[in-house]
């Protein structure tokens, strides 16, 4: 008896640990969409990095970010400018980003990319996700970013990133604010 019950253990054990580890290795396929609508306007739903950050210094900041994306003339070039508004204060940046095989590259005169360059240089990898409108990026610096053409996702949506960030071995990510306006 003692046997079977030992058996049976083991092998719940099995079955629960099985659906993780495939859900982990699905979620962390890059999305190999060969032609993937980066145009438009994309908010940042939530982060996650390596490093752990005490919840109640992150609890005291207001942050929201989005990026505005348009296609340059060449194929899978795009301009995109990120915005971020921390306590109020608005900062931007813009870049010249360059997809190829998963992957965006940030790109400038001088290092103008082919797809062969692409292969070999340091990119953020764009992760599978089961939201239609949505971005799961794996960025260069340790950092998963959530994006989303809505300002808002469903639960399920989010646990799924949650998700993605536990198999990456990061902290549980931070949400951001649906304030989404500057005076810029």
């Amino acid at each position: 008896m003692k046997t079977l019950s030992a058996a049976l253990v083991l092998l719940s054990l099995i079955s629960v640990g099985q659906p993780a580890s495939l859900a982990c290795e699905k979620l962390l396929k890059p999305s190999l969409n060969q032609c993937p609508d980066l145009s438009g306007r994309w908010h940042v739903i939530a982060a996650s990095m390596f490093t752990l950050t005490s919840t109640s210094v992150s609890a005291s900041f207001s942050r929201s970010g989005w990026m505005d994306v348009i296609s340059k003339c060449a194929p899978n070039r795009y301009a995109g400018t990120a915005y971020v508004k921390e306590n109020g204060v608005c900062m931007n940046q813009t870049a010249t980003l360059f997809y190829a095989n998963g992957g965006l590259f940030e790109v400038n005169s001088e290092t103008l990319m082919t797809p062969t360059d692409a292969i070999s240089a340091q990119q953020a990898v764009l992760l599978q996700t089961g939201c239609p409108d949505c971005l799961v990026i794996k960025g260069v610096f340790d950092i998963l970013l959530f994006f989303s053409r809505r300002t808002a996702v469903s639960a399920t949506e989010l646990t799924e990133f949650e998700t993605q960030a536990e198999c990456l071995g990061k902290s549980k990510p931070e949400l951001f604010s649906t304030d989404h306006v500057c005076g810029i």
